[in-house]
């Protein structure tokens, strides 16, 4: 239900093209037609487990193609496992001038070559989404390649173990479900999590899942105390691109720190809620995640100034200008924020005052610089 109520969410700040890219993309890694975007050889694995397109999907698929053709054939194997959206979409911090971040999880026996070909059919396919406006980036792995903590070959976002503990508690966090198979990872408890492959096993050993329905990046696990210091300076590097957003990333550093050795990471948190039987998805929203964890922290320490930094930086990073009345055509974005900002004792002139930081004078650019 989550799941599904977050791709609503997506599209309702998509555009009509963007909106048919998103539609039909499992469809181009399902088959390999030379009528549709991403055909690079007849030799390119294709197949997603468990998809089979729908009518909607395949008229749009049409009206990119007339010449293309949907025969639903008998598969002896799936080259694709799953795919997945992840990042910001379908959260406060969307809009539609994000990316796309997909993953694209392959059958972990495929051969180098193939998972090359794969690479060159999503870059064919990454611009052509460009081509409708649509930045995308793809990720081509397997789940025994996360599972195995090997993301310095799956992007450049690595640095240490710390890093790919944070690229899963992120994804697990924040993936939407497209097409394939389920991530094993929401079927184990949080108070399970310690014991994550053994519960698994236990659950197929009864029958209560089948192996072929789910993939299994493996647990989370623990932040060793070491890699807190490789993962800030990551961040500090990525400030340099992305400060507001590197700023609460290093602040969530800075509380798992704190709260070591028994960190309650965010990804957790999350499944413990919808355990818990949450089930209202502003509450579950990542970014808001995010942000009441430092303010719990920041009020613990009585770090009210701090706080109000995190807060510029939330607004900041959400890039919704509440001023400007057309920010209310982004519905229920404008409407947490105003929620949000509200608590937080801002008002009118605030507002203009964030919204206008483009124009801010070199005085006030160098005062937010040394914050």
């Amino acid at each position: 239900m989550l799941n599904n109520e977050r791709l609503n969410r997506v599209n309702t700040t998509l555009k009509a093209r963007q909106k048919i890219f998103l539609e039909i993309l499992p469809l181009l890694f399902h088959t390999n037609s030379m009528d549709l975007p991403g055909y690079v050889s007849k030799k390119t694995p294709i197949g997603i487990a468990d998809y089979s397109p729908s009518k909607k999907c395949i008229d749009e698929t049409k009206k990119i193609s007339k010449n293309f053709k949907y025969a639903r054939k008998a598969m002896r194997g799936f080259a694709i496992h799953a795919l997945y959206l992840m990042g910001s979409s379908g959260t406060i911090a969307y809009s539609a001038k994000s990316d796309f971040d997909i993953w694209i999880c392959h059958d972990p026996e495929l051969k180098k070559s193939q998972v090359a070909l794969l690479r060159e059919k999503s870059d064919a396919i990454s611009k052509w989404a460009d081509s409708r406006g649509l930045e995308v980036i793809f990720c081509v792995l397997s789940a025994e390649t996360m599972r195995q903590g090997m993301t310095e070959s799956l992007s450049e976002e690595s640095s240490g173990t710390a890093q790919d503990i944070l690229l899963k508690e992120e994804f697990y966090r924040t993936s939407l479900h497209i097409a394939g198979r389920t991530p094993a990872w929401w079927l184990v408890p949080p108070e399970h999590e310690h014991e994550h492959d053994e519960y698994l096993a236990g659950l197929i050993k009864k029958g209560l899942i089948d192996e072929i329905d789910i993939i299994d990046f493996g647990s989370v696990g623990e932040l060793p105390a070491g890699d807190f210091f490789g993962a800030g300076l990551w961040q500090l590097h990525k400030a340099l691109g992305s400060p507001y957003k590197s700023v609460l990333k290093l602040l969530v550093m800075e509380a798992y720190a704190n709260e070591y050795p028994n960190v309650q990471l965010l990804s957790n948190q999350m499944k413990q809620a919808v355990y818990n039987g949450e089930t209202k998805i502003d509450a579950l929203d990542s970014y808001i995640l995010i942000y009441n964890k430092l303010e719990d922290y920041l009020k613990s320490r009585n770090e009210l100034e701090r706080l109000d930094f995190v807060r510029r930086c939330f607004y900041f990073k959400v890039n919704l200008k509440l001023s400007d009345s057309n920010s209310r055509s982004a519905q229920y974005r404008y409407e947490v924020m105003s929620e949000l900002t509200k608590d937080w004792g801002w008002g009118g002139d605030d507002f203009k005052y964030l919204d206008s930081h483009t124009k801010w004078k070199v005085n006030q650019v160098m005062d937010e610089r040394n914050v």
